[in-house]
């Protein structure tokens, strides 16, 4: 069997096994604040191009939106247009429910405002749950306020057997 070549210098790719200590930051979930272990990655020893394989990705995606809705602290910018996006909504719809602008939405989602008011990142969480047609939103909306403000160390999603698990 050929070794796997790069797409880009057509150089021949070393394989890698992702570890806590060594995830695979999931950039190309538009995350890269999360890292994945557990999964194998190409990398091109020459241009230095990172192709992931990542198994499942719908359950990877469906174990980050429940562990990004059920998080304490705020929502990251990227961690709310992640949710927007997994729940199907475009920024004007999602903006229109929070009643908040879409520009300020784009502002919080890109980073360039640090975040939502406490009780609009609640309803962010509310309307995805809904979006995604969970039964969690009582629990979510009951939830105290101060639990919502503990800041969070960066998550880790891990493939363990043939399941992604979520930890802080």
């Amino acid at each position: 069997m050929k070794a796997k070549a790069c797409d880009v210098c057509e150089r021949p790719l070393a394989e890698r096994v992702t570890t806590p200590a060594a995830p695979y930051l999931y950039v190309l979930g538009g995350l890269p604040r999360i890292g994945l272990s557990g999964i194998v990655v190409y990398r091109c020893v020459e241009c230095g191009v990172d192709l992931p394989v990542i198994p499942k990705p719908g359950q990877l995606h469906r174990a980050l939106a429940d562990f990004f809705v059920r998080k304490p602290g705020l929502l990251a910018g990227d961690e709310l247009r992640f949710l927007r996006k997994y729940a199907g909504l475009s920024a004007q719809t999602f903006a229109a429910r929070l009643g908040i602008n879409p520009s300020h939405l784009s502002r919080v989602e890109t980073g360039k405002h640090a975040s939502l008011h406490a009780s609009t990142d609640r309803l962010a969480r509310a309307i995805v749950l809904a979006a995604i047609g969970s039964n969690d939103v009582r629990e979510l909306l009951s939830r105290d306020v101060a639990e919502q403000a503990r800041p969070l160390r960066r998550p880790l999603a891990k493939m363990e057997g043939n399941r992604w698990k979520v930890a802080a």
